[in-house]
């Protein structure tokens, strides 16, 4: 008889993959804040109450499993779990995800002019978002460079069809204001990347958000001139802009674009109450019909009587209009 197969290896429960994972991330939360000499604006740094818990907790685990650890000492994995709390909130916004997403593969240093360093593999999930914004940020200034050029050598641009090419300018020309809002998105996003990738803390979660800034602000730099084409200072200076300038600064930062909208809302849209809605003026009736206007003009008269203040001007205005006509 053949001897009988053993029973496969069972994996670690998902408690011990949770417990494990937490243990790995406050010790990598912990190391940065030794390492950097971490210090909120208040003075606070890492006690070493929360130093020891921390350390004694993940070796432990290291030499036990998890369910022995909280079957001889579930009180330490709470002490545990409460120093790793403090650690994170004294530490926020940088959790061991963001330093995870701004760290180099390896441990080793960025070198720029090595193919080995642009290789997907060896770079943080920070430093291929940077990538991809750098790639973007050169393709709408190039666009805008072409544009440019082509309009220099090859306009004026004139209406109608003419030819291949001056439909070619047609079209670049009602794109540039969009390349414009997207370029100014791209250098808003590299600026608060560097900053975000410098503090260690980018998160890969607002990647989406990012994201759809670079088509807010394409879209903002293309509709912003539908709207103004000045800009007036605080001090009452009128500052004129072109097109190009206008859509970098909505792209740049899109409350621009929405704060100019809801300036244009309140201004044709005033809020009013319902004391100073006008009701609409009854439809024209045929001259020889007295009967009705002589109707109409003892309702405008009993309305005037309760009236006051701009409505009592008002049925008079109509009343008087109403008099003419009979």
């Amino acid at each position: 008889m053949s001897d009988p197969v053993p029973p496969a290896a069972e994996g670690p429960s998902e408690a011990e993959r949770l417990y494990r994972k937490e243990a790995k991330d406050a010790l990598e939360l912990l190391t940065y804040a030794v390492e950097s000499g971490f210090k909120t604006a208040e003075g606070l740094t890492v006690s070493a109450d929360i130093m020891t818990t921390i350390k004694t907790a993940a070796a432990a685990l290291d030499k036990t499993p998890v369910g022995e650890a909280l079957k001889n000492g579930p009180d330490e994995w709470i002490k545990f779990q409460a120093a790793y709390h403090q650690l994170a909130a004294l530490l926020h916004p940088v959790t061991a995800d963001t330093l995870r997403a701004t760290a180099t593969a390896g441990g080793g240093t960025i070198r720029w002019f090595s193919p080995e360093t642009w290789m997907p593999g060896n770079l943080a999930a920070a430093q291929r978002f940077a990538r991809g914004l750098f790639v973007t940020t050169i393709l709408f200034a190039a666009f805008i460079v072409l544009a440019g050029w082509m309009q220099r050598r090859y306009g004026p641009i004139l209406d109608g069809e003419v030819d291949r090419i001056n439909t070619w300018l047609q079209l670049m020309e009602g794109l540039l204001p969009f390349s414009y809002g997207g370029l100014g998105a791209c250098v808003f996003l590299l600026r608060s990347a560097h900053s975000n990738i410098h503090a260690r803390t980018f998160d890969v979660r607002r990647k989406p958000e990012y994201f759809n800034r670079i088509l807010l602000g394409t879209v903002a730099g293309g509709t912003i001139t539908l709207f103004v084409n000045q800009v007036t200072t605080e001090e009452g200076e009128t500052i004129q802009l072109s097109a190009a300038a206008l859509g970098f600064l909505a792209g740049y930062s899109t409350d621009f674009l929405f704060q100019t909208i809801e300036r244009v809302i309140n201004a044709i849209l005033p809020k009013v109450g319902i004391e100073t809605v006008q009701t609409a003026r009854p439809s024209p009736r045929p001259p020889g019909d007295a009967l009705n206007i002589g109707m109409t003009l003892k309702e405008l008269t009993d309305r005037f009587d309760a009236a006051t203040g701009n409505d009592k001007e008002l049925y008079r205005t109509l009343i008087e209009r109403l008099r003419d006509r009979i």
